[in-house]
């Protein structure tokens, strides 16, 4: 998370200094400190009836919240339109890692993986250097995030549905929640292997 990010350039100075974004570039403090309220703007609205669909208020409220979102990687396109990376620089720098960690969530494992996927075909086209963006940083994080996606995706999705969007949980696939299941089913049986064994070497009452 960009928590983590800030942290991270806190504890190495010497390192977050070569992180540091070029001038011109995309900085600390612009577009991705107002990128949560606008996410959650686009999952707030979504429509989750057909009486949603048909309620012209929540329709404008929904394709606002959307054009909100649409605002937000406006300034990272145009950046990459003229550098490799947000920093400005040929690598990634702090505002590169910052804006990824909270696009990734965002976009990838909720927009495209149920919530809105022709929203986020839409915005893949209409930024296609973010999309390509995106896609470099992801090489980047290679062993900093799970390589078990759809476990991490699961976990997720679950958090914010129970948590934040507690009207979308009917709209998230169920694959999901059996996926969790299935390993809570495993822990009880190697419990209960355990157990087993446990009283198997335990010695018999009054022996």
């Amino acid at each position: 998370s960009a928590a983590v990010v800030d942290a991270a350039c806190k504890w190495y100075p010497e390192a977050a200094a070569t992180l540091a974004s070029a001038e011109g570039a995309l900085t600390d403090g612009t577009a991705a400190d107002g990128m949560m309220g606008s996410w959650f703007g686009v999952a707030s609205t979504s429509p989750t009836c057909i009486e949603d669909h048909r309620d012209a208020e929540k329709r404008k409220a929904h394709a606002d919240a959307k054009e909100k979102w649409r605002d937000c990687l406006r300034p990272l396109e145009d950046v990459l339109a003229k550098h490799a990376y947000l920093c400005g620089r040929d690598e990634p720098g702090r505002v590169d890692f910052k804006h990824y960690s909270f696009l990734r969530l965002a976009h990838d494992q909720v927009f495209e993986a149920w919530l809105e996927t022709a929203f986020a075909k839409e915005i893949d086209e209409t930024f296609p250097r973010v999309t390509d963006w995106r896609a470099r940083m992801a090489t980047h994080m290679r062993g900093a995030v799970s390589d078990a996606e759809d476990v991490t995706c699961a976990l997720m999705n679950l958090h914010l549905t129970s948590h934040y969007f507690t009207k979308l949980a009917p709209l998230m696939p169920k694959r999901y929640q059996a996926l969790i299941d299935s390993f809570a089913g495993g822990d009880e049986e190697d419990g209960d292997d355990d157990d087993e064994e446990e009283a198997s070497d335990s010695p018999p009452a009054g022996g």
